[in-house]
């Protein structure tokens, strides 16, 4: 399964796959068929996020028996949920009589409800959902309609027809309705424009400085820092926006505030007036609590991050894990979460959307800002998965979000990928990973909505209770029906 996201792309698989599990598991008692999932879990999770340990023991000093224990906890429990779904599976498999009401409507609704529940229980972690993997497929054009939870619904759907088709040969037709129908709402969606141009653009520069952890948090992390990204930004010439990535400095924004300047007046020389935006440590006196944010440095508006990485950023149940903090030590990992729906960055005469790192995970933070943004942004220091798997599902995240809002999205990281990305998921322009440089992009602004944003999950959601509304009728006619 982990072959079906970025970097190897082969989404095709993901039907194929699902039907091969549940096929094997939703004959068998219950109990039998949540070791099935379990397993399965265990071997889609220990590849897919075993990036988690590196994060931990490389980078976050941690002892590797704590990194190895954190990460096997969080690959166990993402297990868990999905031997829970094949358990209840296999119990509605003996109770729901019809075979097309238990293949194309229970299972679908029941991968559903499991991917939105492991995404937000206890914070959750929205990662390697299904409809990821299928940013750039056929199917990706349900996005803009029905988000990232509908889109892996359809996988699922699609994996329940072959299942059907296979298990009962009887319901073919059913099968094959399910699946052409799907094909032509597919090919319908493929070429429609939810969102307008505004005739406008904006030249954005994108800077990568590509520093290391262990010279980030050095000793001397901070002029290091400065001195790359001052070399980089000299470099870019006249442009409308320079963005700099998530904590690009590893410092307060009011110990940089001087050099930050600097580099503003010289932007403003320009002909095109530029706007300084970056990552960096935000601290308010009069509160007592630092976020990490990205700072507009002219008109010190900022943006806070809302969703954190437990513990990463927080120590999730302080008090009974708080002995933790004596084996994983990662710099400035108890920061505040920012106030919920903030309002976009305005830039000039622009408005831009933002998320930080792992947020852009929850696509509620960018509905949030729109449609009032022009574009969005991601910033990221994704130097904390290294050379691992992590940072070609966190761009194929991104590029979800796009097609999602029907927005440009333009990911400005530490260390890669820095890229833009298109309405329709595609990166058309990036920079090698590991290596400095700058990527300049003319970035067309939109305005309108997707319904995704329009409607959010409420599609979605009457989607989902029609089927069940539907199934339950038709489970009652027709079981009166064959009594009689």
């Amino acid at each position: 399964m982990p072959l079906c996201f970025a970097p190897f792309g082969a989404w095709w698989l993901a039907p194929l796959l699902l039907a091969a599990w549940w096929l094997w598991s939703m004959g068998n008692l219950p109990r039998t068929a949540a070791a099935d999932g379990f397993c399965f879990g265990l071997g889609m999770f220990g590849v897919g996020i075993s990036w988690v340990y590196n994060s931990l023991h490389d980078f976050g000093d941690a002892h590797p028996f704590v990194a190895g224990f954190i990460t096997v906890a969080l690959i166990l429990t993402m297990a868990a949920y999905f031997a829970a779904f094949s358990a209840l599976a296999a119990y509605l498999r003996k109770r729901i009589y019809d075979a097309r009401l238990y293949w194309l409507v229970a299972i679908p609704v029941l991968w559903l409800l499991t991917e939105w529940l492991r995404s937000y229980v206890l914070t959750g972690f929205p990662w390697l959902l299904m409809g990821y993997g299928q940013a750039e497929s056929p199917l990706g054009a349900f996005l803009p309609v029905i988000g990232v939870f509908g889109c892996g619904a359809l996988v699922a759907l699609c994996a329940a027809s072959i299942a059907l088709w296979v298990s009962t040969p009887n319901y073919w037709s059913a099968a094959l309705i399910s699946l052409g129908g799907l094909l032509l709402l597919t090919f319908a969606l493929q070429d429609v424009q939810w969102t307008q141009l505004q005739n406008s653009t904006k030249r954005v520069a994108l800077v990568q400085g590509n520093l290391g952890q262990e010279i980030k948090l050095g000793a001397q992390g901070l002029p290091i820092s400065q001195q790359r990204y001052a070399e980089l930004s000299a470099t870019v010439g006249d442009v409308d926006i320079l963005l700099w990535p998530e904590t690009a400095l590893p410092a307060f924004q009011e110990t940089v505030q001087p050099y930050l300047q600097t580099i503003q007046t010289n932007l403003h020389t320009l002909p095109r007036h530029g706007h300084l935006l970056t990552g960096i440590f935000f601290y308010e006196r009069s509160t007592g609590v630092y976020y990490n944010s990205l700072l507009v440095v002219d008109t010190k508006q900022a943006y806070h991050k809302q969703r954190l990485v437990p513990f990463g950023e927080y120590m999730p149940l302080r008090g009974l894990l708080a002995f933790m903090n004596r084996f994983v030590q990662i710099p400035m990992s108890d920061i505040d979460n920012g106030p919920a729906q903030q309002s976009p960055l305005l830039v000039g005469d622009v408005d831009v959307g933002v998320t930080i790192c792992y947020e852009s995970a929850y696509d509620e933070v960018y509905r949030e800002q729109l449609p009032k943004a022009d574009f969005l942004v991601n910033v990221s220091n994704d130097a904390w998965f290294g050379d691992s798997l992590a940072p070609y599902q966190h761009l194929q995240i991104a590029q979800t979000r796009a097609r999602e809002s029907g927005r440009y999205l333009l990911r400005a990281t530490n260390t890669g990928i820095t890229a833009m990305i298109t309405p329709q998921g595609a990166v058309t322009s990036r920079l090698a990973s590991f290596q400095a440089g700058v990527l300049i992009v003319d970035v067309p602004l939109l305005m309108g909505a997707t319904p995704y944003v329009r409607l959010g999950h409420y599609l979605l959601l009457f989607c989902v209770i029609a089927a069940l509304v539907g199934g339950f009728y038709y489970q009652r006619f027709c079981g009166r029906a064959a009594k009689q």
